[in-house]
Formats: structure tokens, sequence, C-alpha cells
């Protein structure tokens, strides 16, 4: 499989996403990587930072999670995945998402990873409206969550909350917010760890391969695969 995927560059991956497989877009992310928007060649950059940062999914997660969504107003109705191709429109928006990195091939990539059921998307919900969202990846045990838009106040705040506390219901380990961010912002808050890029990547695949088993017979065939280029 590394022969078909070839030897990430300096900088990562450039890749044009619809020639992408489902099992080669996997494989970047449980190496680390993170696709952005490359004008130049209208192509998907995969960066890879050298430390990644973590909201661990315990009791005291969830227990922040409820306190901080309890000061939230207005309430939203939050929903999973009912309004994937609106969030997708917002987030390569720039009225929304100013300097957004969600366009073409990006938005290609999403378009893959929500057909083959590992994209999900957190909607808050008033009056029939999409509010504000939050764009996740959904790997066995691990949300890793990309981006997020307001439409209105907090909205995406009370989206993170839900998917705290329905995640660690779930079971999962994690949620992989990324970047770190300052000690005020509401992840931070939420119990965000920093972990350097190779102890994230020995949890990462350690917990992907624990719950992979878990999941349906064409995500198993399909993760199988990228489990075995650990190796």
């Amino acid at each position: 499989m590394e022969s078909q995927l070839g030897q990430p560059e300096p900088h990562g991956w450039k890749d044009r996403a619809g020639a992408m497989s489902i099992e080669e877009i996997l494989v970047r992310y449980t190496r680390g990587y993170t696709p952005y928007y490359h004008p130049p060649a209208d192509s998907v950059l995969w960066d890879r930072k050298e430390v990644r940062a973590l909201i661990p999914l315990t009791a005291e997660t969830v227990a922040r999670a409820s306190r901080l969504s309890r000061t939230i107003r207005p309430r939203y109705a939050i929903r999973q995945n009912e309004a994937v191709e609106t969030v997708l429109a917002c987030l390569s928006d720039e009225r929304v998402k100013p300097r957004t990195w969600v366009r073409g091939p990006v938005l290609t990539l999403y378009q893959i990873l929500d057909e083959h059921g590992f994209l999900r998307t957190f909607e808050a919900m008033e009056n029939g409206r999409v509010a504000g969202a939050v764009l996740a990846i959904d790997l066995p045990g691990v949300l890793i969550i990309e981006s997020m838009f307001n439409l209105a106040p907090n909205a995406s705040k009370q989206c993170v909350c839900q998917a705290i506390q329905d995640y660690h219901e779930r079971g999962y380990v994690f949620i992989d917010v990324e970047n770190q961010h300052h000690a005020l912002h509401p992840l931070a808050r939420l119990g965000e760890k920093i972990f350097p890029m190779a102890e994230y990547l020995r949890l990462l695949r350690e917990t992907v391969g624990r719950f992979a088993g878990g999941c349906g017979m064409e995500k198993r065939e399909q993760l199988r695969l990228v489990l075995a280029s650990f190796t």
C-alpha cells in the first residue's frame, strides 16, 4: 500500500481529491495529516504539525461540557448529519468562514468521506434553520473535529458539548481538536491536552485498531488496509 500512496513530501502530500480512494484518505488521517486547500495546484495539501490537541472523553470532560452547555443561550436543537450539504456550503462560503480552506478538492474529499460514512456534522437548529455547526471525521474510537461555524451566538459551542456527551456514551476515547488553543478558548476549558506527534500517532493507531472490529463489514475492510499500512 505504501507504494500506491507514495512517500510524503517535506510538508505533506498534495492530492487531487477526486482521484483518491477512501483508503488513501483514511491513511493520511491515521498518519496525523490534516487537509488544506492548495490554490496553486488546485489540490489538497496534507499538513502535519509537531503536536496535536486532544480532549479525553472522561466523566470529568462530560461534566465540564454539561456545565458549559447549561450556560448557552439561546438553546439550540442539535442534530447529526441531517444537513450535511448545508454545512459544507456554509464552510465553503467566505461570508461565513473568511479565508476558508474548504474549497474545491477539499470539499470533494469531505463528500467522499460522507459517502463512506466517515463524515459527521453536528447542526445547531433554530426555527428549522442551521444556526451553526461542527464538521468532524469519525474514526473508530476517535472523533476528529476539523471545522465549525456560527450563524448565531454559541451555536457551534453547543454542538461541541453535545458531541462530547454523545461520543462518551458511545465509548469513544477522545475528541481530536487538532490545533492547540489559548487558555480561555472553550476547547481548552473543556480539558484539551497537548500530545507530541509521535505519542499522538501511537494513541490514534492503538484506538482505531481496538475499535475497528465493531464497524460494519465494508468499513472493516477499508480499515483493514489502513491498519496494514501502520506496519
